[in-house]
């Protein structure tokens, strides 16, 4: 039997970093998905770095991609993962002495005020960073995606996510001789479920900076 919620039911969402609980909110869903704020990348950056042309020095793999189809986290292959290399030279293979990043894990979830939990995410941006190619300078990125501890949802809630880089902010934050990229990521999770007769989607956006250096660092 297909369950149809009120519109008048109350939820709670929560966003933890690591232990901590870094955003709450409660409400009906029609209000949580009208307090969804729009967030902006810093000013900061925007054209960081000594060489305005960069975005023409460097190579991204892959803007976007899925990291969660229905309700199924994408495993860290190929096809859900992207790679941020100089244009002198696309080829992964040829980079070394990488080191391992990974951020603290976010956990993203809704519950309703009974205490039955809609959907829950747990999730990292994780790759590796700082490679280095014996041809030229700088540190660059072989690998980037994102890592589940869990994706679930309850019904009748679905869940869909993409990670996107923002092709407007691209930047060097090293010199021109030793580059370093840095990009803004946005990880965007959106969920559906049937409130009353109608279906509604909410979206929450989690944006990291992306670079060469240190790897993700969420905002």
């Amino acid at each position: 039997m297909e369950l149809n919620m009120k519109e008048s039911e109350k939820f709670i969402e929560t966003v933890s970093i690591g232990e901590k609980v870094f955003f709450t909110q409660e409400g009906t869903f029609p209000e949580l998905v009208q307090s969804e704020p729009k967030k902006k990348s810093p000013d900061a950056m925007r054209g960081a770095g000594p060489d305005e042309k960069v975005d023409a020095a460097i190579k991204v793999a892959k803007f976007v991609w899925d990291i969660i189809k229905d309700s199924t986290a994408q495993a860290a292959t190929d096809s859900a993962c992207t790679r941020i290399l100089s244009a002198r030279d696309e080829n992964w293979q040829r980079y070394g002495e990488a080191k391992d990043f990974e951020t603290k894990e976010i956990i993203y979830k809704l519950n309703n005020f009974v205490g039955v939990n809609c959907y829950t995410v747990k999730f990292k941006v994780a790759g590796t960073c700082a490679a280095k190619n014996p041809e030229f300078g700088g540190m660059w990125i072989p690998n980037a995606h994102v890592t589940f501890a869990e994706c679930y949802a309850n019904f009748p809630w679905n869940i869909s996510g993409k990670a996107k880089i923002d092709t407007t902010n691209i930047s060097n934050i090293g010199t021109v001789e030793d580059p370093v990229p840095q990009v803004v990521l946005n990880i965007t999770i959106k969920t559906d479920a049937k409130i009353a007769f109608n279906w509604e989607s909410h979206e929450k956006t989690f944006e990291f900076k992306l670079n060469g250096k240190n790897g993700a660092t969420l905002v």
